[in-house]
């Protein structure tokens, strides 16, 4: 895809939304880097970040660049045959009466060194995080906790599927597939 992104031509300078560079992000060929700085990025609509090709969002820290819900919906979706990388990012605040409050994994997902918090899956299951049966789901030093889900699950998956844990020296992740801290069913 292009690799610059200004979603308002008629300002000077480039001005993009997160929205728009996962828009971009669709035009193959290939894996695309959106690096977003720090700071707290607020969705004001009930839909999702829909993520529907190869990408990789990159933050400053997951304690300085903040995606969240501010009314009821998901924050981010990945759909089946896409893929989606998130490092050192937090999302938060989504809520919605269905699986994957923050995150819905239909495609492979991989949480770097971010926190997943904060999100509802109102009377179903993963609250931060749910990822589709056949949906890699990869956590690697991150924090995933604060959420609550119908189910029970904080981080969950569908029947079957497969999820690989991996802990930093930083912060360990416990069972993904399990409340893991501070959660609501």
């Amino acid at each position: 895809a292009d690799p610059v992104c200004d979603s308002d031509p008629v300002t000077a300078g480039l001005q993009c939304t997160i929205r728009a560079a996962i828009q971009q992000s669709a035009t193959p060929p290939g894996q695309d880097t959106i690096n977003v700085p720090a700071g707290t990025y607020t969705l004001n609509s009930p839909n999702e970040l829909m993520v529907t090709s190869p990408v990789v969002i990159d933050g400053a820290s997951a304690g300085s660049t903040i995606i969240r819900q501010q009314i009821n919906g998901r924050v981010l979706e990945v759909s089946f045959g896409a893929s989606l990388d998130l490092r050192d990012v937090t999302v938060r605040d989504g809520a919605i009466a269905d699986n994957g409050g923050g995150i819905y994994a239909g495609g492979p997902l991989v949480v770097r060194r971010s926190v997943v918090r904060s999100n509802q899956a109102i009377g179903s299951a993963g609250g931060g995080i749910f990822a589709d049966p056949n949906a890699p789901l990869t956590i690697e030093g991150s924090v995933i906790g604060g959420s609550g889900a119908g189910a029970g699950n904080s981080a969950g998956r569908g029947s079957g599927g497969r999820a690989t844990r991996r802990a930093s020296p930083v912060v360990a992740v416990a069972a993904v597939t399990r409340a893991i801290s501070a959660n609501a069913a």
